[in-house]
């Protein structure tokens, strides 16, 4: 009976792993270390980046990156710009490209957006989506990487990271890595190209 019992415990437990592996290999991360196979998790870190041409935060959250892509925005004001770049597509109706909402539109309607897809934006590899103020001062992209590229007003975003218990350190990415995407979002990328009339421009190199 003792053998009975431990021979049930031990094919459930079996049971269990290979569910998971069969639902990872279904629902593959975002990102994933090619070497080791393990999704790409960071730990609430940002640094600072610095060129001739810009300042910016590159932030690296664990979770509820458009969560934070509302917080940081909220405090722009005005209206804002959206932009879904389709670095991968699955449909024949929608080529990979830059896709430009028509329109500047109210925080509380980019908020609803981003929380309606937001499941698409942080569990799927094929895009980046971006944020901007309306005079493009400031912008917030959420890149395939997992990450977030914040420009515009440094000291005020680092009050809110600050507030969230992010800490400063450097983000690194795996140097050998996957993007991943799952099939079954295919449906939640047709409604979203079906929120407006997007105006489509090609990528440009720096978007892969």
């Amino acid at each position: 009976m003792k053998d009975a019992k431990l021979w049930a415990g031990n094919y459930k437990y079996i049971f269990i792993v290979v569910s998971w592996f069969k639902f990872m290999k279904d629902h593959p991360s975002k990102l994933v270390d090619s070497i080791d196979g393990k999704p790409v998790i960071y730990s609430d870190i940002w640094d600072f980046e610095k060129t001739s041409a810009y300042e910016r935060l590159l932030i690296a959250p664990a979770n509820k990156h458009v969560e934070l892509m509302i917080d940081l925005a909220e405090k722009w004001g005005g209206l804002y710009r959206l932009l879904y770049v389709m670095i991968v597509s699955r449909h024949e109706k929608y080529p990979e490209g830059r896709y430009q909402c028509p329109k500047q539109i109210e925080f509380h309607d980019a908020t609803y957006f981003l929380r309606k897809y937001s499941n698409l934006f942080e569990n799927d590899g094929r895009h980046h989506i971006w944020l901007a103020s309306d005079d493009n001062k400031s912008q917030l992209i959420y890149d395939r990487h997992n990450v977030i590229y914040a420009y515009g007003d440094i000291e005020m975003y680092n009050n809110v990271l600050t507030e969230k218990g992010f800490r400063k350190n450097k983000v690194l990415f795996p140097f050998i890595h996957s993007h991943h995407f799952n099939k079954d979002n295919d449906i939640f990328v047709e409604q979203l190209m079906n929120e407006w009339e997007w105006i489509h421009f090609p990528l440009r190199d720096s978007d892969r």
